[in-house]
């Protein structure tokens, strides 16, 4: 059992925080096997709302497969309480928004995709369903007469 951290890093405008529902967001990985360190290339998606039966008879898991060249078993579990908002301060930083649970495989890549709920900074005005895929996003706050401006998106994964 291997716990990953994913963190975020932006640089952005007008900015209080970057959120997500975590009851039904994707979380987008490339994963690596911890047997014979294939590297999958393919986006796999983990979210609260699909669960598999842990084989070990202990609970459940987000993910759940074998590798397709050593047959190694996988799961991950996403750790619900760990998943938070990143709050952006004046300077960039990286923090921590999920924790995976991971056996027989660790995450190598995240796709940052969309549904991600941006809140405005000042008039606390909410945007759900932002596309961060592009990498960049930016938008007009009436209540606050701002732009918002998200971009330079990082992320990096930290064992825990």
């Amino acid at each position: 059992m291997v716990k990953y951290a994913l963190q975020i890093q932006v640089e952005a405008e007008n900015i209080e925080k970057i959120g997500v529902d975590k009851d039904t967001f994707s979380w987008w990985l490339r994963l690596e096997c911890n047997g014979c360190r294939e590297k999958d290339e393919k986006e796999h998606y983990l979210t609260l709302a699909e669960t598999f039966p842990n084989k070990t008879g202990h609970g459940i898991v987000h993910y759940l497969a074998k590798c397709k060249f050593c047959s190694q078993e996988q799961t991950i579990e996403i750790l619900p309480e760990s998943i938070r908002d990143y709050v952006y301060g004046e300077e960039p930083q990286f923090s921590t928004i999920v924790i995976f649970d991971t056996r027989g495989v660790n995450p190598y890549s995240f796709s940052f995709r969309e549904d991600w709920i941006i809140t405005a900074k000042g008039s606390s005005t909410v945007f759900s369903g932002v596309d961060l895929s592009d990498g960049e996003w930016a938008d007009w706050d009436e209540k606050g007469n701002q732009e918002l401006v998200i971009y330079k998106l990082e992320y990096r994964f930290v064992k825990v």
